[in-house]
């Protein structure tokens, strides 16, 4: 996506939709991980992840409406697929066709430290901003 991406809508939803991604993912694994009922009921029902998209939607809206929220995010989220694909191939090696369950935790753990660190490290302008979002010449 080039220098005038941002301004327009085609690549305010292309970065909006690449920095959503990690974040649809963490939302989906939350709504999962809810309790969605009490031992003794006969019958269970999640209303988190029937209205999860709702959720979705707005975060995407969001990152649609804020370009510099957008490129944070979609930082994040190079940082979260970067290692994502190296680590994978690191952790089986290491064991991770033998304890799957470690394996993913840590796998977890890496992605999540990548994200935050994506995400940080452009929040506070360590990554070098996007072309469109630079000082203006004349």
């Amino acid at each position: 996506m080039g220098r005038r991406a941002a301004a327009t809508l085609p690549g305010r939803i292309g970065w909006a939709v690449l920095g959503w991604i990690p974040l649809a993912i963490g939302l989906a694994a939350l709504s999962e991980s809810l309790p969605a009922c009490s031992g003794v009921a006969m019958i269970c029902s999640d209303p988190l992840t029937g209205g999860i998209w709702l959720v979705d939607l707005l975060v995407l809206g969001l990152l649609i409406g804020i370009p510099r929220l957008s490129w944070v995010a979609a930082v994040g989220s190079l940082a979260f697929f970067a290692v994502g694909v190296l680590a994978t191939p690191v952790l089986l090696v290491l064991g991770g066709a033998r304890t799957t369950s470690g394996t993913a935790a840590a796998l977890t753990v890496a992605l999540i430290v990548a994200w935050l660190g994506g995400v940080i490290l452009a929040a506070i302008g360590r990554v070098s901003r996007p072309p469109w979002q630079g000082p203006r010449v004349g």
